[in-house]
């Protein structure tokens, strides 16, 4: 069960993926309204547990991890550089969370969008932990999902 994961468990996934992958400091903040092109990767957990994560930056601070992911400078990435490093920083957070989950579960390809006032929907599923963290003054969202058992309506 997805929403057995608790924020002080995602929290610990975060900080030491963004501290050991980046090398920058990622600390819990109040939820803040994102307002500025942002940038959401997600991933799917299936198995005995079954939901989803979510990751979401402004497009800026997309820009810098991959920057440091792939040992470049912002002005030399292109938007490929940019969707892999979230869709890798993603894939990683959610694998992270599906290590905490009991007995067998896989985890899906990262899908990544990016835009301004989108809005994400995982059809099935409903929120169960949303964390907010500052990085560099620039906010980060990982959103916990519990899809709901088949012929139930969440």
């Amino acid at each position: 069960m997805v929403a057995a994961v608790n924020n002080e468990d995602v929290e610990q996934v975060v900080v030491d993926i963004w501290a050991s992958i980046l090398g920058l400091e990622v600390v819990t903040a109040p939820e803040v309204e994102m307002t500025r092109p942002s940038v959401t990767g997600v991933v799917h957990i299936s198995g005995e547990s079954d939901g989803s994560v979510s990751l979401e930056c402004p497009k800026g601070l997309a820009e810098q991890a991959a920057a440091l992911m792939f040992g470049m400078s912002v002005d030399e990435l292109g938007a490929g550089e940019m969707e892999d490093a979230l869709g890798e920083l993603t894939n990683m957070t959610g694998g992270g969370i599906k290590s905490l989950l009991p007995g067998q579960n896989q985890l899906s390809l990262p899908t990544v969008v990016e835009g301004t006032g989108y809005h994400l929907n995982v059809p099935g599923a409903v929120p169960v932990r949303a964390v907010w963290f500052a990085c560099e003054g620039e906010p980060i969202v990982v959103r916990v999902y519990e899809r709901a058992p088949v012929g139930a309506h969440p």
